[in-house]
């Protein structure tokens, strides 16, 4: 994925720390990564579909539709599993 995250550690600790700080992200700043990511997504599924759909039967609907939809929110607490 263009503009992905890539990560590189050498044993366990280092690794667990790297997870811990992405757990510990602000929900906010979360919700506004998330947002910047589905812009990319959505100009890029419009371009690939406007690019592959062509011909003389084609109008465009399926670019056209193609749109971002709300962030879906959850509860503030921790998923099952995670440490507090």
């Amino acid at each position: 994925m263009a503009g992905g995250i890539s990560i590189t550690t050498v044993g366990i600790d280092p690794l667990v720390k790297v997870l811990d700080d992405i757990a510990n992200i602000p929900f906010d700043v979360q919700g506004e990564i998330v947002d910047a990511m589905a812009d990319v997504v959505e100009k890029a599924q419009v371009y690939s579909a406007g690019t592959m759909l062509q011909g003389p039967y084609y109008k465009g609907d399926v670019a056209a539709s193609i749109t971002k939809s709300k962030i879906k929110k959850r509860k503030k607490r921790p998923l099952r599993g995670h440490r507090i």
